[in-house]
């Protein structure tokens, strides 16, 4: 007697469709999705669609890979994250929280996308950036990234979100206003806080230019 195929309903979808468990965490892929033997897709991760994992690439806890997107190299996708439509995510970028990554957005390097965070329509995302709290990116206009900057090194990040302009360096993250009250507490008039103010400076500065010539 054949082995009856297995089948699972995805979540956010009403119909099971043929399925399996991978060997490297048990967690449900699609029959139609590629995930590669050097993968990971824990117990309760799931890659539905046509989506794709290769390299060394872990989906872990609640997070899904769907529609076409891809997810590879040393990339890692954790929480209650979603990839989704014809988004990529390589290199060792960390995808986390209930963040999104979408449409035709790209994210690289040693990226950090926490929170909820919404990246999408044609946005890159590389280098060392690191976005949190509620971040939208749709275009690369959207977020520079700067540095090293200070005695660690730290890459200043500064992005849109749905309350203005926000910055992240290290462990911190908040509006512009607030980075720098940080910077003069901590670093005074020190050539530390003069790179960090002269950063936010240029960063705003190039923000503004941009908003005033959309097409730039």
């Amino acid at each position: 007697m054949a082995q009856q195929a297995e089948t699972h309903v995805f979540r956010g979808r009403t119909e099971a469709v043929p399925a399996h468990r991978h060997p490297n965490g048990k967690g449900w892929v699609a029959d139609t999705a590629t995930v590669g033997p050097n993968c990971y897709v824990g117990s309760e991760a799931e890659v539905c669609d046509q989506a794709m994992v290769e390299g060394r690439a872990m989906v872990e806890g609640i997070a899904r890979v769907r529609g076409g997107a891809c997810v590879g190299g040393g990339a890692v996708i954790e929480g209650g994250a979603g990839i989704e439509g014809g988004a990529q995510v390589e290199g060792r970028a960390r995808v986390e929280g209930m963040a999104r990554v979408g449409g035709g957005a790209m994210v690289w390097g040693d990226d950090q996308i926490r929170g909820d965070a919404v990246i999408r329509g044609q946005a890159v995302v590389g280098g060392e950036a690191r976005i949190m709290g509620l971040a939208t990116i749709q275009d690369p206009e959207d977020c520079l990234v700067l540095g090293p900057i200070g005695s660690r090194g730290w890459y200043l990040s500064v992005y849109r979100t749905k309350n203005g302009l926000w910055a992240t360096a290290g462990c911190y993250s908040g509006s512009l206003k607030n980075f720098l009250a940080k910077v003069k507490r901590h670093h005074g008039s020190s050539p530390n806080g003069l790179a960090y103010r002269e950063a936010i400076r240029f960063a705003r500065k190039l923000f503004e230019i941009r908003r005033q010539n959309p097409k730039l």
